[in-house]
């Protein structure tokens, strides 16, 4: 047991066995707040660890000292592989006067997504001190994004890579000479406390388990995230009992929790209780896993007949079936839990881990506009409490994404042999060898002077003698794009006197050239975000009750200056309206309504506190006339009015989190998917 002496563990042992003799049953110690349960109880909590510390002793003895250690195997204890999950292999980076600058890379060539979240720790001792993201091409020195921070705060840097792997460089800008100082930057984790499991060859190991019977059953509670990649084609478990450390028919023990069948099509879930699998349905966003003998998440199961054995695992099947998971807590009884063993369990967790315990929430990441389910953003609770959106297009600037261009809005003349396909945001195109055509955009009339054409197109598809060119009008005199070669391209173009009609044009190019399947593919504004138009589009929810105590939680922002009067609210309890360069929001139908200088708040507490873009902290009123409401939650409506928003995700706690609650809350609302 880490952070115990020699002494200090015998007399914990010591006091165990004096619990024993006096009881008939042996009971689960509750010394860190957990329930005092009856029967034998064994449980595994992995908060508080470091990958420090698991690095030099990576083994775990059970949390009521009973001598059931953990052996972890294979861990980096760094990055994804290890305690608390972290986008980078490093955690912590000491910015001084000497070293100044990180270069991060794949050993396999590159990275083409980052995503960190980090804290600036120090920055504000000195005003000349700057802090760099820069994203650097592969094997150029060309910089394609650069973040500049100033002051110190907790912030989050996005970028994702179409084509060619990217460097992430880290640089701080300490001055000159007697002006350097030092300042740190802090990754911070996406599953806070819990233990993340890579699935590829992560796992934990028990050797001297409690054997389990069929007449009292079992328990197995989880606090789990699965984090399985949509292509993973590796079978995973997440905990087992097997005879022997192998999964194969033969050495299944009691249970089984949670099989993915990832190589077979469609891929199957299944549990296992004492030799029977039946097919279940794992609700990937619910983070609380729940299996007796006969019962997984509510649902009744049929056991077998099959025999306990002495080796538990978790994440693996032994040689095989690696999981990829994050795991904060496992319990295990050895008998059937009652409701009330189960309630008092789940309570515990709520207490310990209140930010994985949102009562309503939404997420629109994975969601597109040519779902056939577009119009409805499912809870993730599964409580059925749905987003409904309303008078959306699902194009352009009305729907998933956002796109500056309409496809369908495009005419085509001159295709002659070519044929095409599109939607609102992709055209493919089949280019017979020495064909030609051309594409305009706005079919419904010319563009007016000053409209700026900003937009950024994937292509694919091109061989060597294709060609795509994008002019400025009717004619190719004045060609803005010729294209020859698959990539990302940025078009940019103000319409002015000087055009041939107020239109864009793609020409294919292809006299000379191949056949080919030209893809025309436009990347969104906001990828990942459901953007209102401010003109009718609206959201809401059913209605619903929250408290006089409450926390939001979110990724949002006001798109424009409009003073709209619209943007977010819950009546009586929420009102956060758009305002010229700002936002007004009002608390528990306060009268007092400050106007704050920022487009997003990342959390919203009752207690007054909200939280900006930093994470720098806000009190905007005392005074809370009501005690709860009753009502829908509206985005981007109230009334006649509409605001233009883009929202990525939303939860509603009913309880008030402390500041370092709802960072965690927030960084883990960022890992959930659509429905």
């Amino acid at each position: 047991m880490i952070g115990l002496n020699k002494i200090g563990l015998n007399q914990v042992r010591l006091n165990h066995l004096c619990l024993n003799t006096l009881c008939a049953c042996q009971k689960s110690s509750g010394g860190d707040g957990f329930p005092r349960l009856p029967g034998d109880v064994t449980r595994w909590s992995f908060k508080g660890l470091t990958n420090e510390q698991m690095s030099k002793n990576p083994r775990l003895e059970d949390a009521d000292h009973k001598g059931r250690f953990l052996t972890f195997k294979n861990f980096a204890w760094g990055g994804m592989s290890g305690c608390g999950g972290y986008s980078l292999s490093k955690e912590t980076f000491s910015y001084t006067p000497d070293i100044y600058s990180f270069n991060f890379t794949d050993p396999e060539g590159g990275l083409k997504i980052f995503d960190v979240y980090f804290q600036l720790i120090g920055l504000e001792e000195n005003s000349g001190v700057t802090f760099n993201l820069d994203i650097i091409e592969s094997g150029t020195a060309k910089r394609i994004k650069r973040e500049t921070y100033t002051k110190d705060g907790i912030y989050h840097f996005e970028y994702k890579s179409e084509d060619d792997a990217v460097r992430l460089y880290m640089i701080g800008y300490n001055g000159v000479g007697e002006d350097r100082t030092t300042f740190t930057v802090k990754i911070l984790p996406y599953y806070a406390g819990a233990l993340v499991f890579d699935g590829v060859d992560d796992y934990g190991i028990c050797e001297n388990f409690p054997i389990l019977t069929k007449e009292k059953g079992y328990t197995v509670v989880a606090l789990r995230k699965w984090l399985t990649p949509e292509n993973k084609t590796n079978n995973e478990v997440l905990v087992a009992n097997l005879k022997e450390p192998r999964w194969i028919t033969e050495n299944w023990g009691a249970f089984g929790c949670e099989v993915k069948y990832n190589n077979v099509n469609p891929k199957v879930k299944r549990t296992m209780s004492f030799g029977n699998t039946p097919v279940i349905n794992v609700n990937e966003n619910n983070v609380l896993l729940c299996q007796t003998s006969n019962n997984y998440n509510g649902v009744d199961i049929v056991s077998g007949n099959n025999t306990s054995g002495p080796y538990l695992l978790i994440c693996s099947g032994g040689t095989s079936f690696f999981a990829k998971a994050a795991i904060w807590e496992i319990v295990i009884l050895d008998h059937d839990a009652t409701e009330e063993e189960l309630t008092k369990i789940k309570n515990y967790f709520i207490k310990t881990y209140p930010w994985l315990f949102f009562d309503q929430a939404w997420t629109v990441v994975g969601k597109s506009n040519e779902d056939t389910d577009r119009a409805t953003i499912a809870n993730i609770t599964g409580n059925g409490n749905d987003l409904v959106l309303s008078n959306f297009g699902f194009a352009g600037n009305s729907g998933y994404g956002e796109y500056a261009q309409n496809f369908n809005h495009y005419g085509f003349s001159n295709l002659k042999t070519i044929t095409y396909t599109r939607t609102a945001a992709s055209m493919q195109l089949d280019v017979p060898a020495g064909s030609s055509g051309n594409i305009y955009s706005n079919v419904n009339g010319e563009d007016p002077i000053g409209f700026v054409y900003n937009f950024n197109l994937k292509i694919t598809g091109l061989k060597t003698g294709n060609l795509l060119s994008i002019s400025r009008g009717a004619t190719l005199d004045n060609i803005i794009a010729n294209i020859n070669q698959d990539g990302v391209y940025n078009i940019k173009a103000t319409v002015d006197d000087s055009w041939n009609q107020r239109r864009i044009y793609f020409w294919i190019r292809n006299s000379n050239g191949p056949e080919t399947t030209l893809s025309i593919e436009q990347i969104p504004d906001h990828d990942g975000y459901l953007v209102t138009d401010g003109v009718d589009d609206m959201i809401g929810s059913s209605i619903f009750e929250i408290g006089k105590d409450f926390t939001i939680i979110g990724e949002w922002k006001f798109m424009d200056n409009i003073i709209a009067n619209a943007g977010i609210s819950k009546a009586l309890s929420l009102f956060v309206y758009n305002t010229n360069n700002g936002l007004r929001i009002f608390i528990n139908n306060t009268t007092k309504g400050p106007v704050l200088n920022t487009k997003t708040l990342k959390a919203i507490c009752s207690d007054g506190r909200v939280y900006s873009d930093d994470w720098s902290e806000m009190i905007v009123n005392e005074e809370q006339p009501i005690t709860s409401s009753k009502s829908s939650l509206l985005i981007g409506i109230n009334g006649n009015n509409f605001a233009k928003i883009a929202l990525k995700n939303l939860a509603i706690y009913n309880q008030i989190l402390s500041k370092d609650d709802c960072i965690k809350a927030y960084n883990y609302l960022q890992t959930l998917k659509a429905k």
